[in-house]
């Protein structure tokens, strides 16, 4: 996670880190858990940069967000 974290960015690294470990160690339904992994670091990330104004790295979402 910290060896990508920069380059996938914030939203990416921790979305695939969660769906990592919730279908490997929770064992977690798949719909659920890829619900989760997308919607929770959105959340996270919204609350963080808007909110807070905390600058999180955007990673790959820079080169399609310009």
């Amino acid at each position: 996670y910290g060896a990508v974290f920069e380059v996938l960015g914030f939203l990416i690294a921790t979305a695939i880190l969660l769906l990592i470990l919730m279908l490997a160690v929770d064992r977690v339904r798949p719909p659920l858990a890829i619900a989760i992994a997308i919607g929770a670091p959105l959340v996270i990330w919204a609350v963080m940069t808007k909110w807070l104004l905390i600058q999180l790295p955007a990673g790959l979402l820079a080169i399609v967000t310009g």
